[in-house]
């Protein structure tokens, strides 16, 4: 049913308190914006005390009194409400939102680990949550491929972010109670106008951001026209203007003249693919987590903003390894599974992260860090390097195989096992005194003679 021509008289609105009329209207629709109404009117004397009726949870409904029916052109709520009282007449000014705007209020930590993750469950996991949900027009199936860690931002900041590497911007409908949103410019219906008046603008901004981010676009593409008519058209409607194609992507409506009138931007299609959006609190963040796998020079990480995290789906992050060549030589020591470590983002791109070190968790209580001139390197299979400022000690089982060199007492060799010396060639020792003490017997043998020491010698050759 046609829309066109409507009149204020056409039009109620749909809340608590009743409007005696209203004066002003206008509703403004974008792209990656909330859609806004600003509702202006008279108040009846009785509801002069309409702010306390308003509040986060009051849906507000404009309506159009159309040939057959009633329909709702916006649903929202209420983000500013003022009232007047002049000459006794009580005036109200209301500022809704759409109701996508439920999405854009509390700022969340967590992350979607999933490589194989479709963007559309994504999104649609998040709408979940508030009931709502999304119509995708852009993603086509295309998989995450990466991490996504949403940090101190909200769902709409983070959906605006994750729908912006499919290069498609994000609106909401505006006649729902819920949240519904539309991922990608929609397929829209095609109309004609003929309006002879334009304003004509170009948005160099976009266009010289886009081509150094994202590769060549024409400047065309960047200019839009404006202009106003009757017609009520969508976001994503295909509008023939002067004979050229165009794609609605700004819209305003507004009563003049007690008539609904209508002012859209109009651009070419190919003008509104979306540069890739970043979290700029990401860079230089650290978040910590704690190994779920580790294969090669990677690992998996279950992160501390997440309540769990599935280790089939979790993302390979690389280990910043601390010394490495080119050819094969370097350092490789690679954290346990369950070590704490830490998950850092050197830039505002999260695919560019990398686990940068490991959490000691225990510094009180371990007593083999409470000497900061004793350092240690040691595996969780008891071999360890004690490096102190006057000894070294390598240490294969605790307490038990261990070679010790002391600046003061020299080098002690201890085994709970064997110890064989074995060379090809000669084994040369000097030193003023050699003592060998043994509780059985001591043997020095070649192939043609002995000498063997127990209760007496025996001296063979």
């Amino acid at each position: 049913m046609k829309k066109d021509g409507l009149t204020y008289r056409d039009l109620t609105i749909d809340m608590p308190v009743k409007l005696q009329r209203i004066t002003e209207l206008k509703i403004e629709q974008s792209l990656n914006n909330h859609a806004v109404a600003h509702i202006t009117g008279i108040l009846k004397e009785e509801n002069h005390d309409a702010i306390h009726s308003l509040t986060d949870q009051t849906n507000i409904k404009i309506k159009a009194q159309l040939e057959d029916k009633e329909e709702i052109i916006f649903s929202g709520i209420p983000v500013k409400v003022t009232i007047k009282k002049i000459d006794g007449v009580y005036h109200i000014h209301m500022i809704l939102n759409s109701t996508s705007i439920y999405l854009d209020i509390q700022q969340k930590s967590r992350s979607f680990q999933n490589p194989n993750n479709p963007y559309e469950n994504l999104l649609k996991t998040i709408l979940r949550e508030y009931r709502g949900d999304i119509f995708d027009s852009a993603t086509k199936g295309a998989l995450q491929n990466c991490c996504f860690i949403q940090y101190q931002e909200t769902d709409w900041e983070f959906i605006k972010r994750v729908a912006s590497h499919t290069q498609a911007p994000i609106f909401p409908e505006i006649a729902s109670e819920e949240p519904r949103i539309y991922i990608g410019i929609n397929i829209g219906n095609n109309y004609e106008e003929k309006n002879p008046d334009y304003t004509i603008e170009k948005n160099l901004k976009n266009y010289l951001h886009y081509t150094k981010n994202h590769g060549d676009r024409y400047e065309q593409e960047d200019i839009s026209y404006w202009i106003e008519s009757m017609g009520d058209y969508q976001l994503g409607d295909k509008i023939t203007y002067q004979k050229i194609p165009f794609t609605v992507a700004q819209k305003v409506t507004e009563i003049k003249k007690g008539i609904l009138i209508h002012k859209y931007r109009l651009q070419k299609e190919t003008g509104l693919k979306q540069s890739i959006l970043y979290n700029k609190k990401l860079k230089g963040t650290s978040i910590q987590g704690k190994a779920l796998a580790v294969e090669k020079d990677k690992l998996k990480l279950h992160l501390s903003i997440d309540a769990s995290q599935d280790t089939s789906t979790a993302n390979w992050y690389p280990f910043d390894t601390v010394y490495t060549t080119e050819g094969t030589t370097g350092w490789y020591s690679m954290p346990q599974i369950g070590d704490t470590v830490q998950l850092y983002m050197p830039t505002e791109n999260e695919k560019e992260a990398y686990v940068k070190k490991v959490m000691r968790l225990d510094g009180e209580t371990n007593p083999k860090v409470q000497d900061p001139s004793i350092k240690y390197y040691g595996t969780v299979h008891q071999k360890e390097m004690k490096l102190a400022p006057k000894e070294l000690t390598l240490s294969a089982v605790e307490n038990q195989l261990y070679l010790k060199m002391n600046n003061e007492t020299g080098i002690e060799v201890n085994s709970h096992q064997d110890i064989h010396i074995k060379t090809q060639k000669q084994l040369i020792g000097e030193c003023e005194t050699i003592e060998i003490e043994s509780k059985d017997k001591i043997l020095l043998a070649t192939k043609t003679c002995s000498i063997i020491v127990d209760d007496i010698v025996h001296i063979k050759g």
